[in-house]
């Protein structure tokens, strides 16, 4: 801050001559160093916003590149960046013309000097900063305007970066009725360009109009049958009702014969346990003598196969019933008569399926 502060006074003490090269009234160039002196107080206690505001004025009234140097670093202090960016970026680029002060080479000098400042203030403020660069693809009709997070920037400074401050922003271009916007995340000393496309999207395609357009044909009479030829009436098919009743037969048959051969192959095995727990002098009710050493786990085994063998035995015969039953009821396809005339020399008389 106290480089701007001796800056913005500078301003005051060279406002004296500054005002004398431009053509303007006495009274102009009183005002316009009345407010370079405001700003420099007002800068000098920290008050950026007046400061500001006096200096946008005297700089509306004395287009010279000294007072829009302060001008973007009181914009830099109030860390509207691309501000600052803005009127640096004037103050560098601002043209000097020697015979508005009469030739004057000091004067010329400060000026110039005023101009590199201002460029180096530009590149310090980029370089420390994270910034955002419009790219426009494509021309559309209608007036450019560009907002970072809902600033308007100037239309002299859209092809250069604007400074910004990391996180995230709302970067939005508007030509005539059409807007544009893109959300940017910058880091910190990151430089992003957004690129936005203005060509104008293509007039949808009309059909033209058909010269030869298509005649309508007349409709065709529907056929008539003779009396004497018979009309066939169509069969009715197997509703869905019929395919799921089939289904459930073979589902039912497929339940009785896996219970079947379930308990088939259990009683096998039972019996073979069976014989061996008999030739070890255990009764068929598979009492076993206390003076035999016989594992209780072959007992427990016979036992656990019977039962298998008995459920098996049981479900194949609900399967096997289930499946006759549905088989039974299954509905069979009817197929309706048809009767028709007939008529032969010296006969007439009716013919039909049935």
């Amino acid at each position: 801050m106290p480089a701007v502060i001796r800056s913005l006074f500078a301003a005051a003490i060279m406002s004296s001559w500054a005002t004398t090269c431009l053509a303007i009234t006495p009274e102009e160039k009183d005002k316009v160093r009345e407010l370079v002196k405001q700003g420099g107080e007002f800068a000098h206690s920290g008050n950026f916003v007046d400061a500001r505001d006096r200096l946008l004025q005297a700089l509306a009234l004395a287009k010279v590149p000294a007072i829009a140097l302060y001008a973007g670093r009181a914009y830099e202090n109030l860390r509207d960046l691309a501000k600052a960016a803005q009127f640096y970026r004037m103050a560098s680029e601002m043209p000097l013309d020697e015979s508005l002060w009469d030739n004057d080479k000091s004067k010329t000098e400060f000026q110039l000097r005023a101009r590199d400042d201002a460029r180096i203030a530009l590149m310090q403020l980029l370089d420390r900063n994270s910034a955002v660069k419009i790219q426009l693809v494509g021309k559309g009709d209608g007036t450019i305007q560009a907002t970072v997070d809902g600033a308007v920037l100037d239309p002299s400074v859209l092809m250069y970066e604007q400074p910004v401050t990391p996180g995230s922003h709302v970067v939005a271009v508007t030509q005539g009725a059409r807007r544009f916007s893109q959300i940017v995340n910058v880091d910190r000393l990151e430089h992003k360009a957004v690129t936005f496309d203005l060509t104008p999207l293509p007039e949808p395609a009309t059909a033209a109009p058909n010269a030869n357009p298509p005649t309508t044909k007349a409709a065709q009479p529907a056929p008539v049958l003779s009396p004497f030829e018979p009309q066939p009436t169509p069969s009715v098919p197997h509703s869905a009702s019929g395919h799921s009743h089939a289904y459930s037969t073979w589902t039912a048959v497929g339940v009785g014969a896996a219970g079947l051969g379930t308990g088939v192959i259990a009683a096998i095995i039972t019996n073979g346990k069976r014989s061996t727990l008999l030739s070890q002098g255990c009764s068929s009710d598979g009492i076993c003598p206390k003076d035999r050493q016989i594992a209780q786990s072959d007992i427990d085994s016979h036992n656990t196969w019977r039962t298998v063998s008995t459920v098996g035995f049981i479900i194949g015969g609900v399967g096997m019933a289930a499946a006759t039953t549905l088989w039974l009821t299954e509905p069979k396809a009817v197929t309706s008569p048809q009767i028709g005339l007939f008529a032969m020399p010296g006969t007439v008389g009716t013919q039909g399926i049935f």
